[in-house]
């Protein structure tokens, strides 16, 4: 898109690094052009940062859904829970969604929508 390459990562084919690894064989990524990266979740950024991609947006987390467990995802995810992140040059934004998973509520957290705006 006016020299920016857009990429969406599937969220079952990119699930093991195995499959990770042979998903970026199969997408070339120009290194010399901006690239954002759309995959549920926030895992895996190294071999993102490494196929050269600028920004990964993602989410899955919902930021713990429930206080006071906020820090398992945190773990699990490398410091890549939630917000905006940096690892070398690429950046992930990682937001707590709209939604819920398992139970419909949530506790200490908030649901969002976010809007980005380049320019």
């Amino acid at each position: 898109i006016d020299g920016m390459q857009v990429v969406g990562a599937d969220y079952h084919t990119t699930a093991s690094r195995e499959h990770y690894a042979d998903f970026f064989s199969k997408v070339p990524i120009n290194k010399s052009l901006p690239s954002i990266l759309i995959k549920h979740v926030p895992s895996n950024v190294d071999m993102a940062r490494e196929a050269g991609i600028n920004l990964q947006l993602s989410g899955h987390t919902h930021r713990a859904q429930m206080q006071p467990v906020s820090f398992m995802p945190r773990l699990i995810y490398n410091g890549f829970d939630y917000g905006l992140k940096s690892s070398g040059p690429i950046q992930v934004l990682v937001s707590s969604g709209v939604g819920t998973w398992g139970p419909p509520l949530r506790v200490g957290t908030q649901s969002e929508i976010i809007l980005l705006t380049f320019e």
